[in-house]
């Protein structure tokens, strides 16, 4: 994260350690120490990460869409050059492709965009690059360049998530790493008019597993191993450049088999997504569709839930995204609800609790019409979804009850009491559910699906409570 970057930051955080305990360094996937090469010239027999303000070295690049399928950086010197890093899998890196080849044919021979695509962190090859491409150029060859089997940019530029986008100047300076907010045609024009402009774009910050948060507390970030005791960073409000995340805090257990728990990390998460996040650590259940099961007591909800009507996406977002990370003792683990609870009730602004309250609800169970098909007992279920329709094999009414309570035509919950283990087929359409022909269905098969009144497990979010 820049230095220069400025925040109010509420935050909490404590960092106990062992005696004399030294945390080493670990790498999680892409490692940004030394690394051994031998293949390029001019390139240095040792590749370290590169940071904002650094000269990049020159190195080979295996290229589709080009006079050559093998160049060198330095061919397109002269120019600004942004590598996108991107994926096959990556969504929003292959829907960016027509504002690639925009941005491309704009500027011309003054800039140079290279998609990379990085082998190692991908899992894809040529022959998969090529077929991506052609599938979402069909108009014909992309306007920017394709980098294949990349390895070297990866490790001059080691990042996790995608996008990633390194902006290099004509004379070969890492000038920003940024996200995908940032590709602006205003931005480039603005660095080829004058690479020394200073146009404060936010540093694009990953997510490693293993490590903690970099937020300007520290020159490095301190990877967690068993003698970091418990650390909670709470921060209300956008942190530019940083990815939306919501992870599980895992490290290698002791024996070196697996991944042990340690706590939980959430970036630039809505209020929803953050309470939600608890609910499924809390040792009192929240089962089901979780908007269904979320209660409001608040004079204004607009804070909580977004409301285009109101305000813009990105000025709500600025104020009520959320940043969250603990780790709490491993032989805690158990009571990580308790922390999490702790937390967010005393740092989110609001007071969350759940409670059993009497919804209305639809209530889903078997009648005395209800057989069991004995070929059908202690067979999985098998679940088949096309162009709209669920088509599921031996299926339970509690599986049932999950699949309709998430569909949006019911606006409250769908639940099942019901005790009886029938095994059924059944299909309907998902997408364009109606709910009367629904029960007519499930009649013939002797489950019936009625309005009722049940209690239910529900989060109540309310005014925080200040103290007199």
């Amino acid at each position: 994260m820049s230095r220069n970057l400025r925040f109010v930051l509420l935050i909490a955080i404590l960092v106990c350690q062992k005696p004399q305990a030294q945390l080493t360094a670990k790498e999680y996937s892409i490692p940004s120490q030394v690394q051994q090469i031998s293949s390029v010239q001019d390139t240095p027999k040792r590749i370290k990460a590169l940071s904002i303000g650094d000269h990049v070295p020159d190195f080979q690049l295996n290229l589709l869409n080009y006079s050559s399928s093998v160049t060198n950086l330095s061919s397109f010197n002269g120019k600004l050059i942004i590598l996108d890093f991107w994926a096959s899998w990556c969504y929003s890196c292959l829907h960016a492709i027509p504002k690639l080849n925009k941005l491309q044919k704009e500027f011309g021979d003054k800039f140079q965009l290279i998609f990379v695509n990085s082998t190692e962190t991908t899992g894809d090859n040529k022959e998969k690059v090529i077929q991506t491409i052609k599938k979402f150029t069909p108009e014909g060859p992309a306007s920017f360049l394709i980098s294949y089997e990349d390895s070297i940019a990866l490790k001059l530029f080691p990042h996790i998530y995608l996008p990633h986008y390194v902006w290099i100047t004509r004379s070969g300076i890492v000038k920003a790493i940024t996200d995908a907010d940032d590709l602006k045609s205003e931005n480039i024009k603005a660095i080829i008019e004058n690479e020394n402009v200073e146009l404060f774009l936010p540093v694009k910050m990953d997510y490693f597993p293993d490590k903690l948060m970099d937020l300007g507390l520290e020159n490095s970030q301190p990877v967690i191993d068993e003698n970091l005791e418990y650390y909670s960073v709470f921060k209300k409000g956008k942190i530019d450049g940083l990815s939306r995340i919501n992870n599980r805090r895992e490290v290698p257990d002791k024996g070196g088999v697996g991944h042990v728990l340690r706590g939980i990390s959430l970036r630039n998460v809505t209020p929803s997504e953050l309470f939600e996040t608890a609910t499924k650590y809390s040792k009192i259940e929240v089962n089901g569709d979780f908007r269904k099961r979320l209660i409001l007591e608040l004079k204004d909800p607009s804070n909580f839930i977004f409301d285009s009507s109101k305000i813009t996406k990105n000025a709500w977002e600025k104020n009520n995204l959320y940043t969250y990370d603990l780790v709490i003792p491993e032989n805690e683990i158990h009571n990580i609800d308790e922390y999490i609870w702790r937390d967010l009730n005393k740092y989110s602004g609001y007071t969350a609790q759940i409670e059993s309250r009497n919804l209305h609800c639809y209530l889903l169970e078997a009648t005395d019409k209800a057989k069991t098909d004995p070929s059908k007992v202690g067979k999985g279920a098998s679940i088949n979804f096309k162009d709209g329709l669920y088509h599921i094999e031996n299926a339970s009414i509690e599986l049932l009850s999950g699949i309709l309570d998430k569909n949006p035509q019911f606006k409250i919950p769908v639940i099942t009491k019901t005790t009886k283990d029938i095994k059924f087929d059944f299909s309907f359409d998902y997408e364009h559910l109606d709910i009367s022909k629904l029960r007519q269905q499930l009649g013939l098969l002797g489950v019936e699906l009625k309005e009722s009144v049940r209690p239910i497990n529900v989060l109540v979010i309310s005014e925080k409570k200040l103290k007199k």
